[in-house]
C-alpha cells in the first residue's frame, strides 16, 4: 500500500526517518512526497532516493524537475509555461496540479493537456471560499473523460465543516468515486502527522489505491484487505461503492481490478473512512 500524497514534518527531528517510522508503523509500503509551497522540505526530498517525490515548479528548474516522479504545478503556472508542460508528457513524468483559482480555471487549462499525466488531489477542490464550487461536478466529468488524469482523495480535513469523521467531506467523495475507474483514484494522507493521525488500509477490490513510484509509473499494487470488523466503532468503517466506469466482470476489461471499491478503511484525523 502507498500513502499517494504526503508531506514531511519539517518539526520533526529527522522527517525522513519519521516519515518511515511512520509508514512501518502503518503498514505502508511506499510513499509520494509533495514539496510544500514554502519549500522548506524541497533539498531533503530532492536528496532521497527512497521515496518518489513531486519538487514545485522553478522555472530555472527544469531539468531538475524532470529527474523526479513529478513536478507539482499551481493553475497559474499551468497557464503561463505550456511548453515545459510538454515536457512533462514527453519525459513520461506526472503534474500534480494545484487549483489555486478554482476548479473551474483549473479545468480549463488541464483539458489543453490530454496527452500528459496529470494528478489532481484533493477531492478535486469542491470547496471554494466555504461554499461548494459550483464548477466542481462539471469539471469532474471533464476530468473523467481524460484517461491519464488520475484523481486523489485526500486533504478531507481542509475541506470540511463539521468535526471528524467528517460526513460532509465524505458525502462528496461519494459523488466523486462512480466517475473514475478504480485505476484512477489515489488516496493519500496530505499531512500524516495531525495529531492523532493513523493511516489504515485503503483497497481497491483488494488492492491498494492507485500508487506512484519512483520514474513516473502509476499503478496499483498487491496487498490483501483486512477484515476490520474486530476495529474500534471510531477508528474504521467499511463499505463497497460501485465506480460507473468499471464493468462487473473483470474479464470484459483486462487489466482493470473491477468495478468495486472493497475495505476502503482510513484511520484517524487526516483522511475520513470511505
Amino acid at each position: 500500500m502507498t500513502d499517494a500524497y504526503c508531506h514531511l514534518d519539517m518539526d520533526a527531528e529527522s522527517p525522513l526517518a519519521d516519515m518511515e517510522q511512520r509508514m512501518l508503523a502503518a503498514g505502508v509500503s511506499g510513499a509520494f512526497l509533495i514539496e510544500t509551497w514554502d519549500g522548506r522540505n524541497r533539498r531533503m526530498l530532492a536528496e532521497t532516493d527512497k521515496f518518489s517525490v513531486a519538487l514545485r515548479y522553478r522555472q530555472e528548474c527544469h531539468s531538475e524537475l524532470l529527474q523526479l516522479t513529478g513536478v507539482r504545478m499551481s493553475t497559474e503556472d499551468i497557464r503561463r509555461d505550456k511548453d515545459f508542460c510538454r515536457q512533462i508528457g514527453e519525459s513520461g513524468k506526472t503534474l500534480v496540479a494545484h487549483a489555486e483559482d478554482g476548479v473551474g480555471a483549473l479545468c480549463r487549462e488541464i483539458a489543453r493537456l490530454r496527452e500528459i499525466k496529470v494528478y489532481i488531489p484533493h477531492l478535486g477542490w469542491p470547496i471554494r471560499e466555504g461554499k461548494t464550487d459550483s464548477d466542481w461536478e462539471s469539471a469532474l466529468k471533464e476530468f473523467a473523460s481524460m484517461p491519464l488524469v488520475t484523481i486523489g482523495i485526500s486533504a478531507i480535513a481542509h475541506f470540511s465543516r463539521q468535526p471528524f469523521p467528517h460526513d460532509d467531506v465524505r458525502d462528496l467523495a461519494l459523488r466523486l468515486i462512480p466517475q473514475f475507474p478504480a485505476s484512477r483514484i489515489a488516496i493519500g494522507s496530505d499531512y500524516l502527522y495531525v495529531p492523532g493521525a493513523r493511516l489504515g488500509h485503503v483497497g481497491l477490490n483488494g488492492k491498494p489505491a492507485t500508487v506512484f513510484e519512483r520514474g513516473g509509473a502509476a499503478r496499483g499494487g498487491g496487498a490483501e484487505p483486512r477484515d476490520c470488523s474486530r476495529e474500534p466503532r471510531d477508528a474504521a468503517c467499511c463499505h463497497t461503492y460501485r465506480s460507473r466506469a468499471e464493468p462487473d466482470s473483470q474479464s470484459e476489461r483486462p487489466g482493470m481490478p473491477g468495478a468495486r471499491i472493497e475495505h476502503a478503511d482510513v484511520h484517524g484525523h487526516a483522511i475520513q473512512a470511505l
